[in-house]
């Protein structure tokens, strides 16, 4: 074994980049002073260039990865005016650059998304302004592009923090860009666009060389979005959607890595490069830098996205190997691209992309060779044979199966790289992907190659453009046909709760915080049930992902309590994704446009909608039931916040009482028909025309804990706190989800609790 080792190849740089990976680390969990770090950094430099050795260098990377990171992300301006301006919005004027490309408003919408680097900043109660800061802006008025010079005034305010488990943390990644606050601005007046072309000179052709590109893979395709779409997000990257639907296919077969354009998509560019050089005859040196230039090209056509970036460093590191003669060491490579791209931006060690990107390599690099060697006998004729008695077909069937049992190789040790990444991220596990990779990634390297042909035989000859355009359709169509396939395959995919497992609760109730509209989450001995699941942005963006984050397959049961839009508005889509085994409506008969949408898609699937009124129980299990106190059967009344159903759930000797958007006149015909109601926990939501709430009938059930929802762009929020103060002088812990976002039960048998997502805010009720 030490003659083995003494011949083993040295890859130095695998040490570096751990320890640059644990320097970072460091400075993450142990936020030490500055001077201290910058102390303790200079000491180990010292010691590192007077000792040369092994272990003082690695000590003195690692410190030095732990200032930087300490440096641009602990103690960046932008955290310092985060804690300068606390949970409050301060009026303020900007004036800086635009430095990313402004995102479109989603339909519906007038507010365009951006990020300005302030040259002035200035906050109306500081004399002194800030600069140098990243801001996120939202603005008004006209669309200004990368590199214009804008002058607006607003509220400045932190980031919002993250409302609902499972719900995409956009502060969280916006920090690890340097953004930590956001300007909203309220008029167009407020936005103003002083000069044009103040960006860097790079970044800014790279976004027009997308454009560009974008304009020509969509010609002769306007009458076919969703290929185009495929199309262009497969050679550009993720851009145009070509729908939730389709984007659900490719998300749960474990497909959606196509639509980034990563290290598959440079590694396809690559062996493209690799065969037409090839052909040409081109020497190897040479061809090296042609491929290098090439990638490049293609990060900068892709508008220089980090994943195109990151992939293009790492093969520009190996093939810079072959151009220097140099044996190609797949660890040492790696390891140097990962300390080029983390010493230009730490925080790339917490991207989900780059921890893909190392993981999936690492395990190609670990699995793929001994799958092929285990997959191979499978499909060759009998070892007993000698190769010199096979026959012609014998030859073709075992070259064949050669390439076959590669593929599947390489797809089983992707699926196995990405595991645990899919399932900390998206809570997914998709044993369809296995098939779907198979299938989907011969079909993306074929829509790649034809899509770049198009680029670039179409600038000198339309026509050939036009075809290949053509051609790359008949590809986009085969590609989502298969993933369609694979994602339709039953069982294919499944959602997981990595906590779960360590869950020691035996029933919960979480009240999701969708702003105006309502959703409720109740689990009992292992079922899920819903009540109201929200509008179709909310759903997209909350009620959906907090599933999938709950490990949520499968749904005993939905009920809704009324047609208001920002309750039930989703319930369609729902139906699609999460279809419930039992579908639960108002009795009263309801003529809004969303109970009427909802109804009839139910109806669309020959589903049996039971109808609930006063007196009607749902049994979930486990002795646990939910009961209708109102509406009772034929009420009528033209509003449908006063015709919204009431329930109260029992579990666990625990009454909650769910009363939805419920106002006064519910409130009154509960007090004159339930004289003796009493609950434990009451939520609430808001109804369309009441002014404000009366905390007499919350007394009267003897409330412990009341969860009050959130009014539409905080109208009534002062009535909210009056309300919420009346009662905490009561005794009543009150959770205002506009403070504390969504709020969870939990019941156990020796008592229940009140959790808040934000704060630290709780109750604790115990069992006598």
């Amino acid at each position: 074994m030490g003659a083995w080792g003494r011949l083993q190849p040295r890859q130095p740089l695998v040490g570096v980049a751990l320890a640059a990976v644990a320097g970072i680390g460091v400075a993450e969990c142990i936020r030490a002073p500055l001077p201290v770090l910058f102390t303790v950094w200079a000491v180990a430099l010292a010691a590192a260039l007077l000792r040369r050795r092994t272990g003082e260098c690695l000590a003195a990377i690692l410190l030095t990865f732990a200032l930087l990171h300490g440096l641009r992300h602990q103690w960046a301006p932008g955290r310092a005016l985060m804690r300068e301006l606390g949970d409050a919005p301060w009026p303020a004027r900007l004036s800086g650059v635009v430095c990313t490309e402004p995102v479109e408003p989603r339909p519906g919408r007038s507010v365009v998304r951006l990020q300005v680097r302030a040259d002035r900043l200035q906050l109306e109660h500081q004399a002194a302004p800030w600069t140098g800061v990243q801001v996120a802006v939202c603005w008004s008025g006209p669309a200004p592009r990368y590199g214009d010079r804008v002058e607006l005034r607003g509220e400045l305010r932190a980031l919002d923090p993250v409302r609902n488990p499972g719900e995409f943390d956009l502060a969280g990644h916006l920090q690890r860009h340097g953004v930590f606050c956001e300007l909203r601005s309220r008029f167009a007046g407020d936005c103003v666009v002083k000069s044009h072309g103040e960006g860097g000179w790079l970044w800014a052709r790279a976004i027009e060389a997308r454009a560009w590109a974008r304009i020509r893979l969509q010609r002769d395709l306007e009458d076919a979005p969703e290929a185009a779409a495929v199309l262009e997000n497969m050679v550009l990257g993720l851009g145009g959607s070509p729908g939730d639907e389709i984007l659900g296919w490719f998300q749960t077969t474990g497909t959606l890595h196509l639509f980034a354009v990563s290290g598959l998509q440079v590694l396809m560019l690559a062996v493209l490069c690799a065969h037409v050089l090839r052909l040409l005859r081109v020497p190897r040196a040479a061809a090296a830098v042609l491929t290098i230039g090439t990638l490049a090209a293609y990060a900068l056509l892709t508008g220089l996205s980090a994943s195109c970036l990151r992939a293009t460093l790492m093969a520009a590191v190996v093939l810079l190997g072959l151009l220097f003669d140099r044996p190609s060491l797949v660890a040492n490579n790696l390891a140097g691209s990962a300390v080029l791209l983390l010493a230009a931006d730490t925080n790339q060690l917490f991207a989900p992309g780059f921890q893909f990107s190392y993981a999936l390599v690492l395990a190609l690099m670990t699995l793929c060779s001994p799958l092929q060697r285990w997959i191979l006998p499978w499909g060759l004729p009998d070892p007993f044979l000698p190769r010199s008695l096979w026959t012609a077909v014998q030859c073709a069937r075992a070259a064949g199966w050669r390439a076959v049992a590669g593929a599947l190789a390489a797809a089983a040790a992707g699926w196995c790289g990405s595991l645990p990444f899919s399932m900390g991220y998206f809570h997914l596990v998709a044993p369809a992907g296995l098939m779907a990779n198979i299938l989907v990634v011969p079909l993306g390297f074929g829509l790649l190659a034809v899509g770049l042909a198009s680029l670039t035989l179409g600038v000198w000859l339309p026509v050939a453009g036009l075809w290949l355009n053509s051609t790359a359709w008949a590809l986009a169509k085969m590609l989502l046909a298969v993933v369609h396939a694979c994602a339709e395959i039953p069982g294919g995919h499944f959602y997981v709760d990595p906590s779960g497992p360590w869950r020691t609760r035996a029933a919960e109730v979480t009240v999701l915080d969708v702003g105006s509209g309502g959703a409720v989450h109740v689990r009992i001995a292992g079922r899920d049930w819903l009540v109201d699941c929200g509008n179709p942005a909310r759903y997209q963006h909350v009620v959906a992902p907090y599933l999938r984050a709950r490990g949520v397959n499968k749904i005993r049961g939905l009920l809704l309590t009324h047609g208001d839009g920002e309750h039930v508005g989703a319930a369609p889509t729902l139906f699609g994704d999460w279809p419930p085994e039992q579908v639960f409506g108002g009795g009263v008969p309801d003529r809004s446009p969303a109970g009427r949408a909802w109804r009839a898609a139910a109806h669309g699937r020959a589903w049996q909608v039971r109808e609930m009124v006063r007196g009607d129980v749902v049994d979930l299990g486990a002795g646990a039931f939910l009961r209708v106190l109102y509406p009772p059967a034929g009420f009528q009344h033209a509003m449908a916040d006063d015709r919204a159903l009431v329930l109260v759930l029992e579990a666990k000797g625990v009454r909650i009482l769910l009363m939805s958007d419920s106002g006064f006149l519910t409130e009154r015909w509960l007090a004159e028909n339930e004289p003796g109601l009493q609950v434990d926990v009451v939520a609430k939501g808001h109804h369309r025309s009441d002014a404000g709430d009366d905390a007499a009938f919350l007394t009267r059930v003897r409330a412990k804990a009341v969860v009050i929802g959130r009014r539409g762009f905080g109208i009534g929020a002062a009535a909210d706190a009056r309300l919420a103060e009346e009662l905490r002088a009561r005794g009543v812990a009150v959770f205002l989800q506009e403070d504390a976002g969504a709020v969870g039960v939990r019941l156990a048998e020796d008592g229940w609790e009140v959790d808040a997502q934000l704060g630290d805010q709780g109750f604790r009720n115990r069992a006598r």
